[in-house]
């Protein structure tokens, strides 16, 4: 009887280092796979931040040249007439600027 629990208790080491050993891996398994996220949320993270700093750079340089063309007078029609000729299609500092033409020429027929 002693061989036969002998035996038994080995069967049992034998099956107790298998789960062990099928657990360990799994683990390692999904912490490689956390840490590949953890990754790809880092790289997304980066992409984010690079974009950020590029938007908000371009928002700082619209809002210098609104500021200077707050300062500049575009109450002259001939000047106004001539913005599309001068500015970049598309751009919308030159949008800005029609725009205040527009509504200064509107002003100035009103008062008269």
């Amino acid at each position: 009887m002693a061989a036969e629990e002998v035996l038994q208790t080995v069967d049992h080491y034998k099956t107790e280092i298998e789960r062990l050993t099928k657990e360990l891996t799994e683990t390692t398994h999904e912490k490689i796979q956390a840490a590949e996220y953890g990754l790809v949320v880092l790289e997304e993270k980066l992409t984010l931040k690079q974009q950020y700093d590029e938007l908000e750079a371009e928002y700082d340089s619209l809002k210098q040249e609104l500021e200077q063309l707050k300062e500049t007078p575009f109450a002259n029609e001939a000047l106004c007439g001539q913005l599309p000729a001068f500015l970049p299609e598309g751009n919308f500092m030159g949008f800005v600027c029609l725009f205040v033409c527009f509504f200064r020429t509107m002003a100035k027929s009103f008062k008269e």
